[in-house]
């Protein structure tokens, strides 16, 4: 089977669709699929990189998403599918133009099954967002999603809200969970004298990191005597304000601010807390909480959207009002000394080769019975 993935960004940078793209491709070629993965680039030209799938980088669009529209980029694509032929084509994202505009041509011009992930989520960056996305759905969106012969979710959640948003629409769908790229064991954590939270992410509005700053201050005033670490792994636009809140709020000491890691210093800084902490406003998946549960870490997040998903998975501390932090500081500060029992755990929590085989199987579906 032969096929392309297409990403509307650089595989190799951080970022959530980025790391799927990138686990997808991998896991799917260790099956013995061949896989391009075509993604916009400085230096056009194909590569390994040191993958097991080939790497085609096409010069970029000129704007930033989601603005990215470019009649270059896929006129390339375009020209890639006629020479090589694929089995299938897969296309990421949902908010922004590249991926609309890349799906009508190529079902436009081309006989090749196109297949959408959309990693859609009900927050948005700014107001503006909120008010033009129902807009942009409407008028772009809908015939988007009809055009395509599949669409995958990684959420109940996410299936909801995007067929939600495209009213009207009939679409053939598949919700696949997605996986980490380790082995998963259960596990048994249990903190005492020191308690290190972490957040792992993008600095970003609705990620609200703001509450892990706003709770460590109240773990603090609830029980002054606690030695309280606070790692915040990650960059965006919002670090300036979090790190004037932090100051504000007295506890600079308090809190590490790291920056984007290596992938296997992000993963020991997760493995090494006690609690991994993401009370978000909204997520379509939430990659780093299957991560700390599968790495023995035990999770604080947000009872909303995808994240309610992982309520039954022992070791999650679920906060129905992420802004109650009193009541959050003393769930957390209850545990002390006691042991967290982490798993067994559900479908949910998995390694990428069980994702990796069931995205297989509904291509071959797709190309056999369509």
């Amino acid at each position: 089977m032969r096929v392309g993935i297409i990403n509307y960004s650089q595989t190799d940078s951080p970022g959530g669709i980025n790391k799927f793209v990138k686990e997808l491709a991998t896991s799917m070629s260790r099956q013995g699929a061949e896989i391009s993965v075509i993604e916009p680039g400085v230096s056009p030209g194909e590569s390994f990189e040191d993958s097991p799938y080939v790497v085609r980088k096409i010069r970029g669009p000129m704007f930033r998403p989601p603005l990215n529209s470019s009649k270059k980029f896929v006129r390339e694509v375009i020209s890639w599918i006629n020479e090589e032929s694929p089995d299938l084509v897969h296309i990421h994202g949902h908010m922004h133009l590249l991926s609309h505009q890349l799906i009508r041509a190529i079902k436009g011009r081309t006989e090749v099954p196109v297949v959408f992930s959309p990693h859609y989520d009900v927050a948005t960056s700014s107001k503006i967002s909120s008010f033009l996305l129902p807009i942009f759905n409407k008028i772009i969106g809908r015939k988007t999603a009809n055009l395509c012969d599949h669409l995958f979710f990684s959420s109940e959640f996410e299936s909801e809200a995007y067929i939600n948003s495209m009213r009207g629409s009939k679409l053939a769908f598949s919700v696949i969970p997605l996986g980490v790229d380790f082995e998963i064991s259960e596990s048994v954590s249990r903190w005492d004298g020191v308690l290190e939270l972490a957040y792992c992410g993008h600095l970003i509005r609705r990620k609200r990191v703001d509450r892990i700053i706003k709770l460590t201050k109240e773990i603090i005033r609830q029980s002054p005597e606690i030695s309280l670490r606070v790692t915040v792994v990650g960059d965006g636009p919002e670090l300036g304000s979090l790190m004037n809140l932090a100051t504000d709020l007295k506890i600079d000491e308090n809190i590490s601010w790291r920056g984007f890691l290596e992938r296997g210093e992000m993963l020991k800084t997760i493995k090494d807390a006690d609690f991994f902490v993401l009370l978000s406003d909204s997520e379509a998946f939430g990659i780093t909480v299957a991560e700390s549960l599968a790495s023995g870490t035990p999770v604080v997040i947000s009872d909303n959207t995808a994240l309610s998903e992982f309520s039954p998975e022992p070791g999650t501390i679920m906060a129905k009002d992420p802004d109650d932090f009193q009541q959050i500081a003393r769930e957390i500060l209850s545990l002390q000394g006691k042991e967290i029992k982490i798993g067994p755990f559900s479908d949910r929590i998995r390694e990428w080769d069980k994702t990796g085989i069931e995205y297989m199987d509904k291509y071959i579906d797709k190309i056999e019975y369509d």
